[in-house]
């Protein structure tokens, strides 16, 4: 008769790769805690810790609280229920709210008492931040920031890339058509068209420049439009 496959003779590689095992590694890396520390602290062996982070075995309802204690983390973290390591249930529900980052959700929460003082008035970030975030402009401002950011460091636009690109805009048919045709050969086919045409191709640097300055355009005017007096 075949035995019940358990975590103790389930392959290594395997065990390592489960979900409590790789966040436990992880909430343990970035507490700075080892097998040793951890285990004192929620009063269990070396050796059970070892095989928690090895996927080999997994602890109780009493010692899964323990380890999210220790660790200052929730334990639906550690299970994989949840994405947001942190214990604050209200930040936890702004992530899943707004879909901010942990980070992003704690820094704003720290700018909330922080002051600026300019001449004879004192700012709050966290209010113009809102302010912001309140006006039509700054979606089309973030837009522009992130296009910067992807050609100031373009990632490679691969044959299959412009394949697939290809066939959701042009159709399975037509993209057999352009299959013989490598991105060099149709950028070489498409430049003479572009000079014909007077249309100037600009590179990467200097796309990501045209984004920039009109980030800087676009914010230019929502200050000007935020900054009057009611």
């Amino acid at each position: 008769m075949q035995k019940n496959k358990t975590k103790r003779n389930t392959p290594a590689f395997e065990a390592e790769k489960s979900i409590f095992a790789t966040n436990l590694r992880e909430c343990m890396k970035v507490k700075g805690e080892n097998q040793t520390t951890l285990a004192a602290k929620i009063g269990v062996k070396r050796q059970t810790i070892s095989l928690y982070m090895n996927g080999q075995s997994s602890p109780n309802t009493e010692t899964l609280t323990d380890i999210a204690n220790a660790l200052d983390v929730s334990a639906d973290y550690l299970l994989g229920l949840s994405v947001v390591p942190l214990v604050d249930e209200d930040l936890n529900a702004a992530h899943e709210y707004t879909g901010l980052s942990p980070d992003a959700l704690q820094n704003i929460k720290t700018w909330t008492d922080s002051t600026q003082a300019i001449g004879h008035t004192v700012y709050n970030p966290v209010q113009m931040l809102s302010k912001l975030c309140e006006h039509p402009g700054f979606r089309l401002f973030l837009f522009d920031l992130v296009a910067a950011a992807h050609y100031s460091n373009p990632p490679e636009y691969s044959y299959e890339a412009f394949a697939s690109e290809a066939e959701f805009r042009l159709g399975a048919d037509k993209k057999a058509m352009l299959a013989t045709f490598g991105i060099n050969d149709l950028i070489n086919l498409v430049a003479p068209l572009n000079e014909f045409f007077g249309v100037v191709a600009l590179d990467n640097d200097e796309t990501a420049k045209h984004y920039l300055l009109s980030a800087y355009d676009r914010m230019k005017d929502i200050m000007a439009d935020i900054s009057k007096k009611p």
